[in-house]
């Protein structure tokens, strides 16, 4: 993105074939900044793919839960409309007791109001009647998943991805095919690496502070700053007032509730001794320790051979593994906390690590 233009434009993105050389269905766009014009881009996109061919070309919006049904399309696509198409508006009806929202848009007035059908609002907890309804659903041709990063951990959804690819997997059905190609955009501003999404895809450890571009198998990632708008917040009275906070820091370029402390890769350390095996459900982590400077070190790489493995969670287990807690091992990662001399590769190992000790 050209940090002399002022909104977002994802045509590039668009244009980006994924690490096998084939089309993408997930287009992902993540920003520091708020108002960089990444809704506004694809609310558009999607808005005027309708207009060109209102028959082929309905679409879907994501949404977590049933209760945000009847404004959801409206907060998206109005901001848009106004500028663009003013002469449009766009409104949500409530279907099947909150399972799904039908959406309108509608021009004129009086007699020559024209109300016409351009798309669906899907919550992702609505996933197992949506699967017994799908083919209500077969018309639309492209899906956009907007803020799928809360702020919030607690905001996810139990099993929410599982319960996105259910909803998916249901609406891509149709045209003579048991699967078609179904895109899906998704944007948000850059909250952690470890959402559930990234972990799922991956993505998670492929990210750097620097990343701009990601090609992965059936997806491709974007990460977008833009000095104008970082410039306008930071000179906003509130934002001047608040100085600091990383929550309105757009110019640190780094995501907002990850904390990189303690990440880093081990340098001259001398030889390092195998630990012990951690599990996180289908996450492995390796732990070595450095007795030359006195650290141990939670990574990505394990030792396969190695007897001394342990679950982290009762609730995902791997079986025959015993649980670390109250393990003798367990106490001494526990004050090598303590003593600040534990590092870790990854956010995610950091924390898998410290589920440890909640």
């Amino acid at each position: 993105m050209d940090n002399n233009i002022k909104f977002y434009d994802g045509t590039e993105l668009l244009s980006k074939r994924d690490a096998e050389g084939q089309l993408p269905e997930i287009y992902i766009v993540c920003s520091r900044t708020r108002s960089a014009g990444k809704t506004w881009f694809f609310t558009k996109k999607l808005f005027e793919d309708f207009l060109e061919n209102p028959d082929e070309n309905k679409f879907i919006v994501f949404c977590r839960n049933k209760l945000e049904l009847g404004s959801v399309a409206e907060g998206m696509f109005k901001g848009m409309l106004d500028f663009y198409h003013p002469e449009y508006t766009i409104s949500e009806s409530i279907q099947m007791k909150g399972t799904f929202s039908n959406i309108f848009v509608t021009t004129g007035s009086g007699d020559d109001t024209v109300r016409t059908h351009c798309g669906y609002v899907l919550p992702l907890a609505s996933a197992d009647t949506i699967k017994r309804i799908s083919s209500l659903f077969v018309d639309a041709c492209q899906g956009f998943f907007d803020e799928f990063m809360p702020e919030s951990k607690t905001t996810f959804l139990s099993d929410e991805v599982q319960k996105f690819l259910s909803i998916v997997t249901s609406v891509a059905r149709g045209g003579g095919e048991t699967r078609r190609r179904l895109p899906i955009y998704f944007c948000s501003n850059c909250i952690s690496v470890n959402n559930p999404y990234f972990i799922e895809l991956g993505l998670n450890r492929r990210i750097k502070s620097d990343t701009k571009f990601v090609k992965g198998v059936g997806y491709v990632f974007q990460k977008i700053e833009n000095n104008l708008i970082i410039d306008t917040h930071a000179n906003a009275g509130i934002n001047r007032a608040f100085k600091g906070n990383k929550a309105i820091d757009y110019a640190d370029n780094s995501w907002m509730n990850d904390n990189y402390t303690c990440i880093e890769k081990p340098g001259d350390w001398g030889r390092a001794m195998y630990y012990c095996t951690i599990i996180d459900g289908k996450y492995t982590y390796g732990v070595n320790y450095y007795p030359n400077m006195d650290l141990y070190y939670v990574g990505c790489k394990f030792d396969k051979t190695a007897g001394l493995c342990f679950n982290i969670k009762y609730d995902d287990m791997t079986p025959n593994v015993p649980l670390i807690r109250g393990s003798l091992y367990m106490k001494t990662l526990r004050e090598a906390m303590e003593k600040g001399i534990v590092r870790f590769q990854t956010i995610h190992a950091k924390e898998s690590f410290m589920d440890i000790f909640i």
